[in-house]
């Protein structure tokens, strides 16, 4: 399977009940030499694809680290989150890629 799908193939396949779509986006801001983190789920709310769901990284990350940390959880842990959100064995899962409108990044879970 390729990484990367095309807008066309993702509207061609929207109506799949095995896809999941979701948009995972963060707002980087900088004060003064410190970065500050914030979830993208306004903007989502705002405007996003159809059918689409909000994943919020801050949700999916290792739980034992810091918050706004970020870092990868177990993959038994990461399993069941994503169970939460709808993804299933034989789901394909397709992450919106922001500030490349043109082609979203795919991972088949099976």
């Amino acid at each position: 399977m390729d990484d990367l799908v095309s807008v066309d193939w993702l509207a061609e396949h929207l109506d799949d009940p095995r896809l999941r779509v979701f948009d995972a986006a963060i707002q980087v801001r900088r004060r003064l030499w410190l970065p500050t983190i914030r979830s993208g789920r306004r903007e989502w709310e705002r405007e996003h694809i159809p059918g689409s769901a909000f994943a919020n990284l801050f949700d999916l990350s290792d739980p034992d680290r810091p918050k706004r940390s970020m870092t990868m959880p177990t993959a038994s842990w990461f399993a069941a989150r994503a169970g939460a959100l709808g993804v299933a064995d034989d789901s394909q899962v397709c992450r919106r890629r922001v500030g490349s409108a043109s082609f979203s990044s795919v991972a088949d879970t099976r």
